[in-house]
Parts: structure tokens; sequence; C-alpha cells
């Protein structure tokens, strides 16, 4: 409304006869162009616009303590230019900063204590990392945690029980550096190992396993030997159960030994519609549940979970027409038995 209001007066200015027309109207003009850059500038506070810009990360590498990202985000604020001299964007830097906790992966030190742990002679099912459910305090198994490079990752309490959560992450070394790489996007290059440890009078009452890994499958079967469905079988003796429930083309083999509060479950591919327990696998999903046999828990079950009855899940004589014994023989004493089953996956 000013602009317009100095053109009105410009023209009453200049409609005038004099000589001096033209020099009034060239002044005019200059004064007019400086008040419309100045009125530019002037409403520019009131349409500035703040756009996200890039986001940042500095990585603070914790060693084996949770490792924190410093997010910083930088927002760009353009300045409105003149309509008759174009000018440059300039760059203004915000910056915010929030906590996010991600998991490390495994140093050396800590990976070969996780190496020298599952290969300890002393320590077979129902033994798991030095830890016995039933005599294991929870000081000692806490402790075990850390010198693994496991990080506690939540818990809850349930009718005098306490459940802890502790995530460890092994690398290979082959790869380029991964630790610290959100869990989303690294669990292809590494052996993800998620442990819940349930406490009830400070006594370690049942542990929880779960590993799943994609490309270290050659690593995850050195490490784990002791845990091979050859190697249990020839510690524990004949499962007092076997399960074989399918998922979609996949099948899971369940093995139940209810005496010493132990089962063991791997998941893997069908072969040729074939089940063929002891062959190569490209991916590795394998859970283990450890149970004090004398605690108030059942062996499938955490504290506030639902009950699982894997005895109910395709048991293995409707599965394969055989039982427990004959395919435990078959196991101990073939390379590499497959079963073909009587049911549709």
């Amino acid at each position: 409304m000013r602009i317009g209001a100095y053109l009105n007066f410009l023209i009453i200015w200049v409609s005038g006869e004099s000589e001096m027309n033209i020099w009034k109207f060239m002044s005019a003009s200059v004064f007019l162009f400086a008040l419309h850059l100045l009125s530019g500038c002037t409403d520019a506070s009131s349409r500035d616009s703040i756009d996200p810009g890039l986001l940042t990360r500095d990585v603070i590498n914790s060693g084996s303590s949770i490792a924190r990202h410093a997010e910083t985000k930088q927002f760009s604020t353009p300045i409105p230019a003149s309509s008759s001299q174009p000018s440059e964007t300039p760059f203004v830097a915000m910056t915010s900063t929030r906590v996010v906790p991600v998991y490390p992966t495994a140093s050396k030190q800590e990976e070969e204590m996780i190496v020298n742990l599952l290969s300890n002679e002393d320590c077979i099912l129902p033994c798991y990392l030095d830890i016995t459910p039933g005599q294991t305090t929870k000081d000692q198994a806490e402790l075990i945690m850390t010198r693994i490079g496991a990080i506690y990752s939540g818990g809850h309490l349930f009718e005098g029980m306490e459940n802890k959560r502790f995530l460890s992450y092994i690398g290979d070394e082959t790869l380029l550096k991964v630790t610290n790489v959100p869990s989303s996007i690294r669990g292809a290059n590494e052996i993800y190992q998620e442990i819940t440890i349930t406490f009830a009078e400070n006594i370690v009452q049942k542990i929880v396993v779960r590993i799943n890994t994609r490309r270290l499958v050659d690593k995850f079967e050195r490490y784990w030997s002791n845990y091979s469905l050859t190697e249990v079988f020839n510690e524990l003796g004949i499962p007092d159960r076997i399960s074989m429930p399918f998922l979609n083309e996949r099948y899971r083999i369940i093995i139940i030994y209810e005496r010493f509060g132990v089962v063991l479950g791997r998941t893997d591919s069908l072969e040729n519609s074939m089940i063929c327990p002891l062959s190569e696998s490209n991916s590795i999903d394998m859970s283990l549940y450890i149970t004090d046999p004398l605690s108030s828990l059942g062996i499938f079950d955490l504290p506030i979970q639902r009950p699982t009855n894997y005895l109910d899940l395709n048991p293995i004589d409707d599965v394969l027409g055989i039982d427990e014994k004959l395919f435990y023989d078959r196991i101990i004493s073939e390379p590499d038995p497959c079963f073909q089953p009587l049911i549709e996956p």
C-alpha cells in the first residue's frame, strides 16, 4: 500500500509542464527503487520459512557400553530477493541434539570371551555361557553379560520375578567397521544374540536365547558347534518330545528335554519338500530355553507371556511317521539324513 501511495504522489508531482519534469521523474524513480528494496527487506521477517536440511551424526564410540549418537539437524533459511535484482540464499545452521542408544559390536576381547564360554567343556546344557538356572546368582550372571559385551536393553518385574534382556552383536573381521551401525541395517552382517534372564530371589530361574544371522552362518556354526543337533543329542540323549510346526515354506524343529528343563529350536527351509536337519543353512534362526526344573515357570514360558504348548504343534510322529527314538538314531548315525513329511507345510 505504501508503494501505491508514493506512486500516486510521483504522478501528480511530474504532471506539470515545467522543463524540470524529466529531472524530477528520474530523481523520484531512484527514490522509489530504494524504497522498494527497503520494503522487501522489512516484510521478509514475516515471510521467512525454515526448511529441514541435511541430518548429520557424530558417533561417540564408547567401547562395550552403549554408544550414543549426537544428532545435529541443519536448517536453511531463504531470504526473499528483490524482483529487480536476484540474490543468493544464505544458509543458516540451527542445531538440536538428541541422544539415541545404539548397541555396539563386541570387541575382539569380548568375542573371544564368548567363544571361550561356548566351548567350555564344563558348561554343557542346561548350562549356557557359564550360567545354570537354579545355581547361578544374579550378580554372577550380570557380570558375565558385562564381560561378553552384552548390553542391557530393558526388563520388567512380575509376581516376584525379574526379567532382564541383554543384546549382543558379533561382527565379521573381513567387513568394514560396523560398530554403532543401527540394528535395522546391520543384521545381515553380524550375529545377533538376545539373552533374556529371569531372576527370583537373586537366583537365575530361566535363560531364553535367540540367535539370528544371514551372512555369518559359518562363524555361527563354529562358535555354537556344541549346540548343534548332533552334539545336543550326544550330550542329553533321546529327547522327551520333538515337535515340527511349519512356517510357510520353512519348518521348525523343537527338541524338548523336560527332565533337564531344556528346549532347543531351529528354523530352516525345506529342500525339495524334504526335511534335512543337518544340511547347510543359508541363515540361522535358533532359540534356546533353559529353565530350572524346580522353578515355578514352565519350560516354554516367560513371566507375562502367554504359554505356548509346543507339544501340540505337529508332534514328530504326525509329521514324519516316526518316533523320537528313530529320529535320534538317524541324526546320530547318518551324515545328512532327510525326511519326507507326511503333511503339507
